[in-house]
């Protein structure tokens, strides 16, 4: 296998010529087309471990996230590894299942492996098991105060979500959160929605439902709300607002099944507006979270730490979010 000094005398040129192009350092235009046409010729590959060793460095973050099974997860994964690419690191990637047990394997392994640092996505407790040395970002819930925490807007967007209902004509207005899975996040959204409607006088009502690890018995609680909503005296004068994308998916199906059409027979609204492709334009609509800025945030804040380039104060950047309307609501009609 081709090493460091072969390209050299390769390219005709010297080892610190070589290690200054590998390292995107300036060298002279007519060496760097050598040295290219030498690593191509040779199958040079670079050992990355052993900069490592040099720079005393690494280059691997370690990206817990409970799942990739949401388009919101999906996209914020995609995101994340093209920040890190961007600034050189390279992404393992860690899927949690949200088990608090995995994710501090995923810890351990993290520090047995001497990785740059971590940047998660935990509803537990996790960073109370992290070493406060540790290179950490949080994304949503960072209940420590020892490290950075990137997170949208939850509270601004339950309320918007509760506004956007209520300015489309819906008498009665409704949230589903979930019974099992209480993090800060989930209870600013309810918080930002219940405020909304206790403020402006609006009819509502607050549920807690299984989550989707107890999908069964989502589905059957559900069910029976929408056939209370569809025998109710206020009927089609509904609006919905969940917690999640999941739940709000979950919510069209079963009213698919039971004959009920949405947005006419109830409005809804979801959280989170994630893509299931770059080019997507979801039909559900939704309290979208700006995903790739959030991204961007946690991998420059990421990149502070391990550069040891942090501030006093431990950072906590909260991030606008906005309406998505798709064809779960109905349009607003102007009186103009």
């Amino acid at each position: 296998m081709a090493n460091m000094n072969d390209v050299a005398r390769e390219a005709n040129v010297s080892r610190g010529t070589v290690s200054n192009y590998l390292n995107k350092n300036k060298v002279r235009p007519e060496a760097a087309r050598r040295i290219e046409a030498a690593i191509s010729k040779l199958h040079y590959v670079r050992n990355a471990t052993a900069r490592e060793l040099r720079t005393q460095r690494s280059n691997y973050v370690v990206f817990i996230v409970p799942t990739v099974w949401t388009p919101f997860f999906a996209e914020l994964t995609y995101d994340i590894q093209a920040a890190l690419q961007a600034l050189e690191y390279k992404m393992i990637l860690c899927i949690s299942n949200s088990n608090y047990d995995e994710e501090k394997e995923y810890v351990d392994m993290a520090n047995e492996q001497k990785v740059a640092g971590i940047i998660s996505i935990s509803y537990s407790q996790l960073n109370d098991y992290v070493d406060p040395h540790m290179p950490l970002v949080s994304i949503e819930k960072e209940p420590t105060g020892h490290f950075p925490l990137v997170s949208s807007d939850n509270y601004a967007g339950g309320r918007m979500a509760a506004e956007e209902l209520d300015q489309r004509g819906c008498k009665r207005l409704i949230f589903i959160g979930s019974k099992h899975l209480a993090s800060d996040a989930m209870k600013a959204r309810q918080a930002g929605f219940t405020d909304y409607c206790q403020e402006l006088h609006c009819n509502f009502s607050i549920y807690h439902f299984a989550s989707g690890r107890h999908i069964q018995d989502f589905r059957n609680e559900a069910r029976d709300l929408l056939q209370q909503l569809r025998n109710g005296a206020d009927a089609k004068n509904i609006g919905i607002a969940t917690s999640t994308d999941e739940y709000a998916l979950e919510i069209f199906r079963i009213a698919e099944d039971m004959k009920m059409s949405v947005p006419e027979h109830f409005q809804l609204i979801g959280f989170d507006g994630g893509k299931i492709s770059a080019n997507d334009q979801p039909f559900l609509s939704s309290i979208r979270q700006p995903v790739k800025q959030i991204a961007d945030a946690a991998v420059a804040e990421f990149n502070k730490l391990a550069e040891n380039k942090t501030s006093v104060e431990v950072p906590r950047i909260m991030l606008p979010v906005s309406f998505y309307e798709g064809k779960t609501t109905k349009r607003i009609v102007s009186n103009q």
